[in-house]
């Protein structure tokens, strides 16, 4: 071959790089496999048509294969991006979840908190109660003691519901007892005594040991006579009966001293008083009886 490109019979030099191939040239087997793209389809029959314009188709074709390559390049981006975001919402999903599930964990340990927080409250609630209890009973009878009566005397002044009296009792000779058959058997005597003021009075009445042997009853809505009744009821009953501590029988009377709420009374100490005064008369008289206070006695 020449050098010379190819017009009628002549091959030109710089066509010599497409020879023949197998009998067919370089640009009809480029034609041939870009017809195997569909979407090249009709660049390869415009190409088989019009040889003419063979290089400008070609490049047509590039142009078009770039095209699709770059829709390619952005649909792996996409399909990168999804996956990535995928993996974002995946991440965040799992996330959601350990958070919802600690948070029922936290709502299940503020229950159990609150719970424990007002079981505690309960059983202070109860231990308050429990402790204004002890402040305010006698340890050996069980009865209220003298910080309650004389609590309950002023709140019943300062009430003025009407009639109010008292009671104020002493056992007599209650060092004998205790010398002659023992403590525990004075214990008992008092034990036994408190039961049988108890079975005596009513509910609306307020039974306290003040100390020792000595005791008071609190008798709102009582006038002195009926209060004065209620002391004899308590007096016969008390010298008839009789303690038994297991080794010994025996029995004991007791003194009681009566007064009123009066007129121009500003506290309880002013009824306690009185009483007082009332139950010293009657233990200096022969004990075992009632005695009404002087200041209501001679009206």
């Amino acid at each position: 071959m020449s050098n010379k490109f190819i017009k009628g019979g002549v091959v030109h030099s710089s066509m010599r790089k497409y020879s023949v191939l197998g009998g067919r040239s370089v640009v009809e087997c480029l034609i041939d496999r870009l017809g195997q793209y569909s979407f090249l389809e009709d660049s390869s029959k415009t190409l088989k048509a019009d040889g003419k314009h063979i290089w400008a188709d070609i490049q047509k074709a590039s142009t078009l294969l770039k095209i699709q390559n770059d829709e390619i390049a952005a649909l792996k981006s996409e399909l990168e991006q999804t996956k990535y975001q995928s993996a974002i919402y995946r991440d965040e999903h799992q996330r959601m979840e350990e958070v919802a599930i600690s948070n029922v964990d936290t709502a299940e340990e503020i229950y159990y908190a609150r719970e424990k927080l007002r079981a505690a409250h309960e059983e202070l609630e109860l231990q308050k109660e429990y402790l204004h209890l002890l402040s305010i009973t006698d340890p050996l009878t069980g009865t209220f003691n003298r910080r309650y009566i004389n609590e309950e005397l002023n709140k019943e002044i300062s009430r003025e519901t009407g009639s109010l009296s008292f009671l104020m009792m002493d056992i007599d000779h209650f060092k004998t007892v205790n010398d002659s058959y023992g403590h525990d058997a004075g214990d008992l005597a008092l034990k036994s005594f408190t039961k049988l003021c108890e079975d005596t009075v009513t509910v609306e009445h307020s039974l306290g040991r003040l100390g020792g042997e000595e005791f008071a009853i609190l008798l709102p809505g009582c006038g002195v006579i009926e209060a004065a009744v209620i002391g004899e009821n308590i007096r016969k009953k008390t010298q008839d009966l009789v303690v038994d501590d297991g080794k010994n029988h025996f029995s004991f009377t007791i003194s009681i001293g009566v007064s009123e709420l009066l007129e121009g009374d500003i506290s309880g100490s002013s009824v306690s008083i009185r009483a007082d005064k009332a139950l010293y008369r009657a233990k200096n008289t022969g004990r075992n009886q009632v005695i009404i206070c002087d200041e209501i006695a001679t009206r």
